[in-house]
């Protein structure tokens, strides 16, 4: 190959670059600065946090109160659990109230 040109290459126009909105540049600002001050910490706090809202968090069986027909052969159930989230009631589950459950 030879280095002697008989053309050069000329740039008429270029396609413009999109801005990104305000919120998503300060947004990933304010993400570059923990993730510079808190590493690893961050990602995995942020994990966690997005886990609880999406799986739930562990929660306890404090207390349960049986309505209509009780026993073995129980109709109706009322479970009452405290937890990370705090106090949460709610309805059996095949007609038992499991010990530890996510909410």
């Amino acid at each position: 190959m030879s280095d002697d040109r008989d053309y050069d290459v000329k740039v008429e126009s270029a396609k413009g670059e999109q801005q990104k909105p305000d919120w998503e540049r300060q947004a990933e600002t304010v993400a570059d600065w923990l993730d510079a001050r808190l590493g690893i910490r961050f990602w995995t706090l942020t994990g966690l946090v997005i886990a609880s809202f999406v799986v739930g968090t562990p929660h306890m069986l404090i207390q349960y109160q049986c309505y209509g027909r009780c026993g073995q052969n129980a109709s109706a159930f009322n479970c009452q659990y405290l937890g990370v989230r705090g106090w949460k009631v709610t309805d059996s589950e095949q007609g038992k109230c499991p010990r530890l459950r996510l909410l």
